[in-house]
């Protein structure tokens, strides 16, 4: 978050959305429409920072004004962890092109429609007269409301549709494999959903990844304040936390490239790594069970916006590709975070 009193930066490509939500507290969203990725930081596209006033004890009612945003303003049910699982799971193994899947995400929507209905025909007769920011909130209400009761519906839904397109018999099958865990881990001050293909597969990656590390390579004092941390954090999640320019390398073009929005790692055959400063993990597969990371047998600069300059045909988000990465820059991204201190710590630093 940044600090009180500070001002946009001036170099930053994209424009912004600064939203008052009273008594101290805004937001600021970058959106995608009015941000051409020809053009703008593609990191920070479709990005929401809440702020709250300076102090501490702001938290409690920091989450209570995302209801202001339309955005749930409670923690987290188990359904919707599901959900937010599965959905993850879809990116990480590029089930969306399937049709069982985007007919699902349509249903869904139709399921959470039919549910908003029900939801105004029940209440009608509470927005008698209401003024016109009472109606605003009231309609607000009923558009939580709505997500909350439908969730249930549109998780059965969707995993039934991920299931088949994963070559499952029905959701249940899915549900039940060994690697079905919808959740959440926290990463530092993120949380993270897991690969279900690769818990069900874990010996075979092991196997694969065997020999080889995945290693972030840093100086002496980037080194001690990682550790002084307990994590290694992107370059957007850096700025948000207030770190200042210029602790990684190529930030800005990261920045357009897309891969500011992620952490950098390689893949290195563990007999040959050298005494240099780093993180050292020595059992991929522990982070290559996340379902947020994607690499490259090259260097992309971590390329994700199409209209970039760095070719996106190269990435991938298979991690038996990954595996098998020789190319001395090779890099495979991590979305937001690793925690150093959480399951998916490093194995050592050199």
């Amino acid at each position: 978050m940044p600090d009180e009193g500070d001002e946009p930066d001036p170099d930053v490509l994209g424009k912004e959305y600064a939203i008052d939500l009273g008594d101290g507290f805004q937001a600021v969203y970058r959106p995608y429409s009015v941000n051409d990725p020809a053009k703008t930081e593609y990191s920070l596209r479709g990005r929401l920072e809440v702020i709250a006033p300076a102090g501490e004890g702001h938290g409690p009612e920091l989450v209570r004004r995302l209801g202001q945003l339309n955005l749930a303003n409670r923690p987290m049910t188990r359904e919707e962890g599901e959900y937010s699982y599965l959905t993850a799971n879809v990116t990480a193994q590029s089930l969306g092109k399937h049709a069982e899947v985007a007919a699902a995400r349509v249903t869904g929507e139709h399921l959470e429609e039919m549910v908003r209905q029900e939801i105004f025909y029940e209440r009608a007769h509470e927005a008698v007269g209401m003024t016109d920011s009472q109606l605003a909130g009231f309609a607000k209400g009923i558009q939580l409301e709505a997500h909350t009761r439908a969730l249930p519906a549109k998780v059965q839904v969707l995993r039934d549709a991920v299931a088949k397109a994963a070559g499952f018999p029905d959701g249940s099958a899915l549900a039940g494999s060994p690697g079905y865990d919808p959740a959440p881990q926290r990463s530092a001050g993120w949380l993270t959903w897991s690969r279900f293909d690769v818990g069900n597969s874990l010996p075979k990656l092991s196997t694969a990844v065997a020999g080889r590390s995945l290693v972030h390579k840093t100086t002496a004092a980037g080194l001690k304040a990682m550790l002084a941390t307990g994590v290694l954090a992107s370059t957007e999640r850096r700025t948000t936390m207030g770190t200042h320019q210029g602790v990684g390398m190529s930030e800005g073009e990261d920045k357009l490239s897309g891969g500011a929005s992620s952490v950098f790692l390689r893949v290195r055959k563990t007999s040959l790594l050298e005494s240099k400063p780093s993180l050292v993990w020595d059992q991929p597969e522990k982070l290559l069970a996340r379902a947020d990371y994607y690499g490259a047998n090259a260097d992309t600069f971590g390329a994700i916006n199409p209209a970039g300059s760095h070719s996106v045909s190269k990435a991938t988000r298979d991690p038996f590709k990954i595996a098998t990465f020789t190319s001395s820059s090779n890099e495979v991204m991590f979305a937001d975070d690793i925690d150093l201190l959480g399951p998916h710590g490093r194995s050592r630093r050199s």
